[in-house]
């Protein structure tokens, strides 16, 4: 078990499947189980799913983060801001007091480092991005890095991507520089994900491959 000192506050406990709220350190109720989801506090917000099926972010007090009109939020970035959608498939930037910095359409968006954080780590500054049936790079400031011309993008740890074009699979760095040639013999068969003992995602496997791809073959 952990030290008491080292765990997160307040803290998950449930009634049912369906009814989640927040513990102190003692064991006291701080927020009643009114959630049908939540996750842990981080940077003092938490993302919870509300009674009537919505998700967003709470803080230590239960209040509801209010984001602009028509907003939903996507992401968190670890240095205040946020990731949101609205209709017609658009992603904004949010600062910390609300004001949009951006707004762009995609088709699809996901973080560049690999796993299910909640926390998208603001220094790695790339997201994947699909537009035109295609997935590229972009910088947290909506530029496009390298071309828009992968029918897939992973990122699979250690600073790289793996992006899948017609002529086969090449390795990128996260500016969306390519660093080696299209290849098919690797992975003939598609990709299927490598874990550690720890669980954590560290490469790809391809049917030829014997082991995980970490770095560029």
């Amino acid at each position: 078990a952990c030290p008491a000192t080292a765990r997160v506050t307040p803290s998950p406990f449930r009634v049912s499947e369906t009814q989640w709220g927040y513990i102190d350190l003692s064991g006291a109720v701080v927020l009643p189980a009114v959630y049908k989801s939540i996750g842990l506090f981080e940077n003092g917000l938490a993302g919870v799913t509300f009674a009537d099926g919505s998700r967003g972010l709470i803080d230590k007090t239960g209040a509801r983060i209010q984001f602009p009109a028509g907003l939903q939020l996507k992401a968190r970035l670890d240095d205040g801001r946020f990731l949101t959608t609205s209709a017609g498939g658009k992603l904004s930037l949010v600062n910390a007091n609300m004001t949009i910095a951006w707004t762009k359409t995609y088709e699809d968006v996901k973080h560049a480092r690999l796993g299910g954080v909640s926390l998208l780590p603001a220094a790695d500054n790339r997201l994947l991005v699909k537009q035109g049936g295609k997935w590229c790079v972009i910088d947290l400031a909506g530029n496009v890095l390298g071309s828009c011309s992968y029918w897939g993008l992973t990122g699979i740890g250690q600073g790289l991507l793996l992006g899948a074009t017609t002529g086969g699979v090449v390795f990128l760095d996260l500016d969306g520089n390519v660093l080696t040639p299209a290849r098919k013999d690797l992975f003939a068969d598609g990709l299927q994900g490598s874990s550690n003992n720890s669980g954590e995602m560290c490469g790809y496997l391809g049917q030829q491959a014997s082991g995980p791809i970490q770095s560029p073959p």
